[in-house]
């Protein structure tokens, strides 16, 4: 049998170990948790870096414009401040969802064309391009990508048509308000099968003056206009890539090719326009974004958009006199001085189907053309390195 000090030494040592133990055990806690803690700050304020997910990124594909210019072409950096603004380093890219054709898409083209009054035979243009005709209108769909449009060949003869069946009815004449115009476009437009992220509740318009002769005019009063061009926007702002993505507040408009213009416009002559009456004109090109699948790509600087342009890399997507229609058909100019006022990242959404929404750089300013007068000019270019 053991002796009281034999177990007095035993326990004493037990203790000692069991106070040891616990004591590694915290102080094994503590160095876990200082680790973690060291971890979750580098990591917080390590920098972002590109994911390059979807592999190398096609070139967009704009309408671009034509211009001449010679050999001294000047290019003139007049921003504000004289220098390159501060952008970002990196950006999200998003994938588009391919609509694609199937066994109804013709079906559905021809259900689409009977809603807006063209109920005869179509002709196909192509594998997937379908016209139907009425009158001086063309209702063209592409089945590959549910994109329409409803072309006018001679818009003046149409509104006089109009105003004459208008007068011959009990209101006596044609209402044509601004209101009003954005009121019947917006009635058109949901009944159309739109992306949930365009802001149809607040299009721009543009007051236009059609005669029977030259292009439209563009009027700053409706007083002045016959017709009305209403454009619809995506409301959903493509977000910066951020350190936090879900507290970003930093994001990028979606542009087309023309970037006055939306890839939905609706153009009316009446308040009283629906699908069958008073639509002069549609263009209709709504790609839908899959905004959870996005990957980080680099950026580009503002120096080397700006020089993109000098070398002839980017395009050339708007180059308008201040006296002609940014709607009408473009004319080739020619150039002697780029004067470059701004540049910034915008996210481009064209008329043709993109594989991606992608950033772009826009360059934008005044243009002196051959015979001295001024234009103003937009650039793109992508931002993708």
């Amino acid at each position: 049998m053991a002796s009281l000090t034999e177990v007095s030494t035993k326990t004493k040592k037990f203790t000692v170990i069991s106070f040891l133990v616990i004591i590694g055990s915290l102080f094994l806690k503590i160095v876990v948790s200082i680790i973690g803690y060291i971890a979750y700050v580098v990591s917080a304020n390590a920098p972002l870096v590109a994911q390059n997910g979807f592999g190398q990124i096609p070139n967009i594909q704009v309408n671009a414009l034509p211009y001449n210019h010679s050999a001294q072409v000047q290019f003139v950096l007049n921003t504000p401040n004289g220098g390159f603004p501060q952008e970002p380093s990196l950006a999200d890219v998003y994938k588009f969802n391919q609509v694609g054709v199937s066994l109804l898409s013709v079906d559905n083209a021809q259900r689409v064309a009977r809603e807006f009054g063209f109920s005869g035979s179509y002709q196909k243009l192509s594998d997937y391009i379908y016209d139907w005709k009425q009158g001086a209108k063309d209702f063209v769909f592409n089945v590959q990508t549910n994109q329409f449009r409803i072309v006018n060949r001679n818009i003046y003869s149409q509104i006089s048509a109009d105003i004459t069946s208008a007068s011959s009815q009990s209101n006596g004449q044609q209402s044509l308000t601004q209101t009003g115009s954005i009121n019947a476009a917006t009635n058109i437009l949901q009944s159309l099968p739109v992306s949930s992220d365009y802001d149809v509740q607040h299009p721009s318009v543009v007051f236009l003056n059609y005669s029977s002769s030259g292009p439209e005019v563009v009027e700053q009063d409706i007083s002045n206009a016959n017709a009305v061009k209403v454009i619809y926007h995506r409301s959903y702002k493509y977000l910066l890539i951020n350190q936090n993505k879900a507290l970003s507040t930093q994001t990028l408009p979606l542009l087309s090719d023309n970037p006055l213009n939306g890839n939905i416009t609706i153009t009316v002559d009446s308040d009283y326009a629906s699908l069958t009456s008073n639509v002069l004109e549609v263009n209709f090109s709504d790609w839908p974004i899959d905004g959870n699948t996005y990957s980080t790509y680099s950026l580009k600087s503002p120096q080397q958009a700006w020089q993109d342009v000098q070398n002839g890399n980017a395009y050339l997507v708007y180059l308008v006199k201040p006296t002609d229609s940014p709607y009408s058909a473009y004319q080739t100019l020619n150039v002697n001085k780029f004067e470059a006022e701004d540049i910034s990242l915008a996210y481009f959404d064209g008329i043709k189907q993109q594989q991606y929404l992608e950033p772009v750089y826009v360059i934008r300013g005044t243009a002196i053309l051959s015979d001295g007068t001024a234009a103003q000019f937009y650039f793109y270019d992508s931002a993708i390195i």
